[in-house]
């Protein structure tokens, strides 16, 4: 896992406080994705070993029916960590959370159905405990931010060479922004879950594969089109914004960057297009506690 240096994590805390002060309407989403990313640098998640099936589907990512052990103790913490910082808010939504910290979630099960993007299992264990559905898996997707980063890194020699496409090659996800990157300018996405860089042409949409430059347009705010910018496809409707960067964004930093480019999503709304509905790839990943998890990793797993 990519380490974050003193001077990282200084310059995380700066980025964090100031869109806490430029956007106080999303401090309870700080606070969850601050104890998220601190928990992503635990040398736990950075010592994940995902047993890989010995077959996979061209289009499939890494972690499509792979298993991951996790220890039951750091998963319970950041799981109860990320629902008690969420719940300590006045809002309705988010304190309806404050009475899963104690009941009604088993950790691993909810970092499985995370990873594997079961939002309706997520929202049928939030139903039953009484709390709103839309609160709780908007945390569940942010527990599972330091396991999909610890997988990814653990993973990244093994990504396949020549990647194309619009999903992320470990874990599934859409991509949350792309980068311009360097003098060439190559077009990098990177992963809304876990941060992974994959390379794209410009002229394709990574949501529907349209590669018909009739058919796509961009959009930037005025004065700024060489700095940042959204890319739009009249095929599907969706869109990605994109970035100009020297170097390739810290992991931290790519939630962050979406987040400080919000205007764009609304603007670029406001004018029919919309991030898509369903999952890039939902992984059949099998999260297991760790004192079962041996027994099971036997057979067809490398």
């Amino acid at each position: 896992m990519t380490t974050t240096t003193l001077d990282q994590a200084a310059e995380r805390r700066k980025r964090i406080e100031a869109e806490r002060r430029r956007r106080p309407e999303s401090d309870v989403w700080l606070r969850v994705l601050t104890r998220a990313l601190d928990a992503a640098e635990q040398p736990v998640w950075s010592t994940l070993d995902p047993r890989l099936p010995s077959a996979r589907h061209p289009d499939a990512p890494l972690l499509h029916e792979a298993f991951v052990a996790v220890d039951r103790g750091p998963a319970g913490r950041l799981v109860r960590g990320l629902l008690k910082a969420a719940a300590s808010t006045a809002g309705a939504g988010a304190a309806s959370l404050a009475p899963l910290r104690g009941r009604a979630v088993e950790p691993v099960d909810l970092l499985a159905a995370a990873a594997a993007e079961d939002t309706d299992r997520l929202a049928a264990t939030a139903e039953r405990a009484g709390a709103d559905p839309q609160a709780f898996v908007a945390v569940a997707r942010l527990a599972a931010l330091p396991l999909l980063r610890g997988c990814a890194a653990a993973l990244a020699a093994k990504l396949p060479a020549g990647w194309s496409r619009g999903h992320c090659p470990a874990c599934g996800g859409w991509p949350a922004v792309a980068e311009l990157r360097g003098l060439e300018r190559r077009r990098v996405l990177r992963c809304a879950r876990c941060a992974t860089g994959w390379e794209l042409p410009v002229l394709v949409c990574p949501f529907c594969d349209e590669r018909d430059h009739a058919r796509q347009v961009t959009l930037a705010p005025e004065g700024e089109e060489n700095r940042r910018r959204v890319d739009a496809c009249r095929t599907c409707q969706g869109y990605l914004k994109t970035l100009t960067t020297l170097a390739p964004l810290h992991p931290w930093a790519v939630p962050l960057e979406d987040l400080a480019t919000i205007e764009m999503d609304l603007a670029v709304q406001e004018r029919g297009f919309a991030p898509p509905a369903a999952p890039g790839f939902a992984p059949a990943v099998r999260i297991v506690a760790a004192d079962g998890a041996l027994a099971r990793l036997r057979g067809g797993w490398a």
